[in-house]
């Protein structure tokens, strides 16, 4: 048996969890997903000393991998159903793939999705997931803002920037187990009218639905919107919803859950976009994240 092969067999088919979408999971040379709804499906790929330290604990890098790609389908307005996983590593270690498949194991529980095939390969260490998930009503776009809708986030920012600076610390730590959003996004769904899950950073990925929604924007933040202050706008590793919303639902939204705060509007594209933090007006050098400047 190949090395490849008895990673597979021990560590990975082991994962598999039967479900009537999947007419067949690992082993084949691909998988065969039944749905009687549109699905959703999008890939992220982590690498070891840009997305996360090299002597991070395998558990870890699969728990945060799989969370960083799946935030990307909640934010769709869908719910997570199953994944590839696609793994590049340096040697098979039995004991980093062991640890890996229980960080896989404890996401799959977290999240009820299924793993159903992948590769794996020699290799700088790189993680790279491919979700699918099931729209729960209208696919959520950055494109359809609207002047004078509210803009919301449904969590604070700057805790995974903070977990990063801290990862000694496993408790809570949302840079290593990121806590996505599931529970909010089907109320969130029936309200938005645009959303972006913060990966990159609050004002990137803002500028990102005003962009494609050529709109521009108004916000305001404190203290209780951030972690450690007003950098946590642009640190990123957030994995929270950024969605806009009409202003007549305005209570609506804010009834879904505590954690959701209303933090400015859409202005007209011809506004200068406006940012204030503790009632000041500020501006950044930097706005986010870019693996390319790293």
């Amino acid at each position: 048996m190949s090395k490849e092969k008895d990673l597979i067999e021990r560590f990975f088919r082991v994962l598999e969890n039967p479900s009537s979408d999947i007419r067949i999971g690992i082993g084949d040379d691909g998988a065969v997903i039944s749905s009687n709804s549109d699905i959703v499906t999008t890939t992220d790929t982590s690498r070891e000393g840009t997305h996360f330290p090299a002597n991070l604990e395998p558990k870890y890098i699969a728990y945060r991998s799989l969370a960083v790609a799946c935030s990307d389908i909640i934010a769709m307005g869908a719910i997570p159903t199953s994944f590839l996983l696609s793994i590049s590593h340096t040697d098979a270690n039995d004991d980093w793939f062991a640890s890996f498949s229980d960080g896989v194991k404890e996401f799959c529980v977290d999240y009820k999705c299924n793993l159903i095939g992948g590769d794996i390969t020699k290799g700088t260490t790189c993680i790279t997931p491919t979700f699918f998930g099931k729209l729960l009503g209208k696919p959520l776009l950055r494109s359809s803002a609207k002047v004078d809708d509210c803009i919301f986030i449904s969590n604070t920012l700057g805790r995974g920037y903070s977990g990063r600076k801290n990862l000694s610390n496993t408790e809570n730590n949302h840079f290593l187990k990121p806590n996505l959003p599931q529970n909010l996004i089907d109320a969130i769904a029936s309200y938005a009218t645009a959303c972006i899950d913060v990966s990159d950073g609050f004002i990137l990925d803002l500028e990102r639905i005003c962009d494609a929604s050529k709109v521009g924007f108004k916000v305001a933040l404190n203290s209780k919107h951030t972690s450690i202050g007003k950098e946590d706008l642009y640190c990123g590793d957030d994995y929270i919803l950024c969605f806009t919303a009409s202003k007549s639902d305005l209570e609506n939204v804010l009834n879904i859950s505590e954690d959701i705060s209303h933090v400015g509007f859409i202005t007209n594209s011809s506004n200068e976009n406006e940012i204030l933090y503790e009632n000041q007006k500020v501006t950044f050098n930097k706005k986010g994240w870019d693996s390319f400047s790293q």
